[in-house]
């Protein structure tokens, strides 16, 4: 059961409607809490404005964190492979020394 418009509802009585249509009548007309007005969609449109500028500064502020983040996963990634690099020369030192040594010691 909707809510009825107890005026219109009388006055359909008194014009000589049924109770039943009267009551059907009276409750299939929307109340004015129920409908929306362009001042109520303006103020919805203003609050998703808002809610959006809110959305997109936040995005902004994780995307440079993000950013920030990338560089220092980059600069570490240089850092290894420098050490890598260093590791790889010293093995290849070794291996020649020791190949050397190998040389002297078998003759």
């Amino acid at each position: 059961m909707g809510i009825m418009v107890s005026e219109v509802y009388e006055a359909l009585i008194d014009a000589g409607a049924s109770e039943a249509k009267a009551k059907a009548a009276a409750e299939a007309i929307p109340v004015s809490e129920q409908l929306t007005t362009k001042t109520d969609l303006a103020g919805v449109k203003a609050d998703l404005a808002e809610a959006k500028a809110e959305l997109k500064a936040e995005i902004g502020e994780v995307k440079a964190e993000l950013n920030a983040e990338i560089g220092e996963v980059r600069t570490q990634i240089a850092a290894l492979e420098a050490k890598v690099w260093r590791a790889g020369v010293a093995i290849a030192a070794l291996a020649v020394l020791l190949n050397k040594f190998l040389d002297w010691v078998i003759r």
